[in-house]
């Protein structure tokens, strides 16, 4: 073959090449664009972020703080971006503190990092408010710059995988998205799995380890483990065979010579403490040390969880373990469900386990059968509602609840065990606010047998909302739907409509007639009794 031929040909692969490569396309920003700052090109760069992971979380000079990427796993991340030049940042600071307040209980962190220019003035800015928030510097804007922050304040919001879900949301609508991400989790934990001998049932970016090593601990789900547990000198209390039986485990096999492994003490305790008093074991099995060193590490590093030693790596063998730490979550029957998330995906499997039990313990359905004349709307409006019976409501995640202890917020996984009506209603429609003296008898006469009614108002003005509440004395919680989340969600196109919700948070009827809820009410609680 000549000179030019071989040219010829590697120039002609080298084009091959390059056309079948594709561009990694961002994620579509799934909320409206009223939603956000920024002209279209703005909008453009930042929407680009959308899907890809945040890069690692390294801030300095915390102030009520620190926040480390450990802290990160599992989370939702809030970030303010300001400046200490900037008055609206300073001015912004307070409302971004009481988002922090109002989610710091939930698995969301909500901070502030100090970027551009004049980063040494922050803690003389800080000293004049009275923040609980965490807040840093981005010292070398490196944070600031991934994110394409051009304006401040910028606002981020980043999912519980570590991808960045928003860029450039205004204050005001952050909670529509943490609720909406909440929402959805709650909707897939809720949805429960089969668990099956050597399948795993869940995702598999949630995990480490592939080829041979998965292979062998997806052979291990659905199988008895427990009583391979040898081992010996327990701190902090001693989990018995009998102390897991009929109880879910979240086992953590850790060693004294590895950094994260230690590192990841600190979340090990947090899960601790979260689920102690809720029936679930949280405990760890050190392998791979000595015995002296696991007896200095535990008032070292504070552990908090029941641990014990494994001798000579007996236990860690038998469960497969070659990597520290290592997870596993087992069921109230003994058999493992998961093992070998990542640490950010450990309480989502647990959550699910869960949630997956109480599903298994819950009474068949309760299931009503409901005249056809007793709903609202044409064939196809009946049939779109009949799709949703049976399955879990979704959620009702607003926030600016009145009629409640203290006007907080209201959500149906906190009514479970209660039946629920909904009401979506609109404060400008007579017939609507004609309805409400029914509804206030209905919540007096059924109360005592766990009837709550909650009324979502679609409206374009709160106010009036609160205006007609007042004037018209109603009793039982509501609700404003500002942007229509909710009601879309419900698949409505008018109101009032009604929805009955179960005890065990599904919907039992769709669309019902207002002039028929009290029928399909006590159809409820007459099925109830039989």
């Amino acid at each position: 073959m000549s000179l030019t031929t071989r040219r010829f040909a590697l120039l002609l692969t080298a084009i091959l090449y390059l056309c079948s490569i594709r561009p990694v396309l961002a994620e579509e920003n799934p909320y409206p664009q009223k939603w956000f700052s920024g002209n279209a090109n703005d909008r453009a760069v930042m929407d680009a972020l959308i899907g890809k992971k945040m890069p690692s979380f390294r801030i300095s000079n915390w102030v009520n703080g620190p926040v480390k990427q450990t802290d990160l796993n599992g989370k939702i991340l809030v970030i303010d971006f300001w400046a200490t030049w900037c008055k609206y940042c300073i001015e912004a600071l307070p409302k971004t503190n009481k988002l922090y307040e109002r989610y710091k209980d939930e698995d969301v962190i909500v901070t502030a990092i100090c970027s551009s220019s004049g980063q040494s003035k922050m803690h003389s800015i800080l000293k004049s408010g009275s923040y609980t928030m965490p807040i840093g510097r981005d010292r070398s804007s490196s944070l600031s710059k991934f994110f394409k922050v051009s304006s401040w304040p910028t606002y981020a919001v980043v999912g519980k995988d570590g991808k960045i879900v928003c860029v450039g949301i205004h204050s005001g609508y952050i909670p529509y998205v943490i609720e909406d991400l909440l929402e959805k989790e709650r909707q897939s934990t809720s949805t429960g799995y089969e668990l099956q001998v050597g399948k795993n049932p869940f995702p598999d970016e949630w995990f480490y380890r592939k080829g041979k090593q998965r292979a062998k601990y997806d052979a291990m789900i659905g199988k008895p483990m427990t009583e391979t547990l040898n081992v010996s000198d327990w701190f902090n209390g001693k989990i018995t065979a009998e102390q897991i039986k009929d109880k879910i485990s979240v086992i953590k096999f850790w060693s004294t010579k590895r950094s994260y492994s230690i590192r990841s003490i600190k979340d090990t305790n947090k899960l601790y403490k979260k689920y102690k008093d809720k029936g679930i074991n949280v405990f760890g099995i050190c392998g791979n040390s000595d015995l002296e060193s696991y007896k200095i590490t535990i008032p070292k590093y504070t552990v908090q969880f029941p641990t014990a030693f494994d001798p000579q790596n007996t236990t860690a063998n038998a469960w497969n373990v070659n990597y520290w730490p290592t997870y596993f979550v087992i069921d109230s029957q003994g058999k493992v469900v998961a093992a070998g998330m990542r640490p950010n995906h450990v309480e989502d499997v647990l959550k699910a386990t869960i949630e997956r039990e109480k599903q298994l313990n819950q009474p068949p359905p309760l299931k009503i059968d409901l005249p056809k004349e007793w709903f609202k709307g044409d064939e196809a409006e009946r049939k779109q509602y009949a799709s949703m019976v049976g399955k879990l409501a979704p959620g009702i995640r607003l926030n600016k609840w009145h009629n409640t202890n203290g006007n907080t917020r209201l959500r149906l996984e906190d009514l479970k065990g209660k039946i629920v009506l909904v009401d979506f209603w609109g404060a400008g429609f007579p017939y609507c606010i004609k309805t409400i003296p029914r509804k206030n008898e209905l919540m007096e006469k059924y109360k005592d047998q766990g009837l709550v009614i909650l009324g979502v108002c679609v409206s374009d003005k709160g106010e009036k909302m609160v205006q007609v509440m007042k004037d018209h004395d109603i009793q039982y919680p509501i609700a404003w739907d500002e942007h229509g989340t909710v009601f879309k969600a419900y698949k409505s196109t008018h109101y009032p409509a009604y929805f009955i919700i179960g005890r065990d948070g599904n919907i039992l009827a769709a669309g019902v007639n207002d002039l028929k809820i009290e029928d399909a009410i006590k159809t409820v609680f007459d099925v109830e009794k039989q």
